[in-house]
C-alpha cells in the first residue's frame, strides 16, 4: 500500500509540476461554462427568448432602413429605359394634341350652350363628387356677366363680361374682361395673361381672338349638369 500511495503521490506531484492537472481543470471548466451557455442561451430558455426577441427587433429595423443599390439601380435603369420608350413612341403624337388644345386656334364664334360645353370639359374632373357646376348670370343693358364657379375650387372661379357694343345681332357678344377669383383681371395688358391656363386660357384666347358669342337667350340661368348625373 504504501508504494502504491507513493506511485499516486509521485505522479499528482508529476501533474501538478508540468500543469496536467490545471490542463485538466481548465478543459472541465471550459466545458462547464459552455454546458451552462448553451443552456442558459437555448431558444426556449428566458435568457435565450430575450436575445430572440432583440435579434428580431434589430433585424426588423435594420431591414426597414436597408437600401439595395443594385436593386434601386436596375429598377432605375428600367424605367428610364421604358419611359424613354414610351416618348419615342407615344410623346410626339400627345404633345400635338396638348398643343392643339392649349394653343390651338378658337372658332370665330361659338353658341354659349358650347361654351357652356368647354366649361364643363375642363372641370369635369374637379366636379366627380358634385352634380353640376354652378353659373352665376348677370346683365345690365348691353353686356352679359356670366361666373363660372369652380365645384371643388374656389380659387379657380372664372368670371367673363360679355359685350354688344352696337352688333348687327343682339345675340352676338364678345368677351371684354375676364377675371379669376385669384389672379383678379386677366384680360388687358398682357402680363396679366401670363397668368392664364385651364379654362382661364381658352377664355382668353377667345377674347383674343375677339370670337362671337352667340344665343345666351338659350342658356342664360342654367347651370352646367354633368353627364355622369
Amino acid at each position: 500500500m504504501k508504494e502504491l500511495q507513493e506511485i499516486v503521490n509521485n505522479q499528482i506531484n508529476s501533474m501538478i509540476t508540468t500543469g496536467a492537472i490545471e490542463e485538466m481543470i481548465a478543459i472541465q471548466l471550459s466545458g462547464c461554462i459552455k454546458g451552462c451557455i448553451e443552456s442558459t442561451m437555448r431558444e426556449y430558455s428566458e435568457f435565450g427568448k430575450d436575445i430572440k426577441n432583440k435579434i428580431n427587433v434589430s433585424l426588423c429595423n435594420a431591414l426597414a432602413h436597408v437600401t439595395l443599390p443594385e436593386y434601386n439601380k436596375f429598377v432605375s435603369d428600367t424605367v428610364i429605359e421604358l419611359f424613354g420608350q414610351v416618348l419615342e413612341t407615344e410623346s410626339k403624337k400627345h404633345l400635338e394634341t396638348l398643343l392643339a388644345k392649349s394653343l390651338g386656334s378658337v372658332p370665330e364664334s361659338i353658341k354659349a350652350s358650347d361654351l357652356l360645353e368647354e366649361v364643363r370639359a375642363f372641370w369635369e374632373s374637379d366636379a366627380e363628387e358634385h352634380q353640376q357646376i354652378e353659373v352665376g348670370w348677370d346683365d345690365f343693358d348691353s353686356a352679359i356677366y356670366v361666373r363660372f364657379i369652380n365645384p371643388e375650387y374656389s380659387f379657380k372661379s372664372v368670371r367673363i363680361s360679355c359685350y354688344n357694343h352696337g352688333e348687327q345681332s343682339d345675340k352676338h357678344y364678345h368677351i371684354g374682361y375676364i377675371s379669376e377669383q385669384l389672379n383678379g383681371q386677366i384680360s388687358g395688358p398682357a402680363y396679366r395673361s401670363t397668368y392664364a391656363s385651364g379654362l382661364t386660357g381658352y377664355l382668353y384666347r377667345l377674347y383674343c381672338a375677339h370670337t362671337v358669342i352667340t344665343d345666351f337667350d338659350e342658356v342664360y340661368g342654367e347651370n352646367i349638369c354633368l353627364e355622369s348625373y
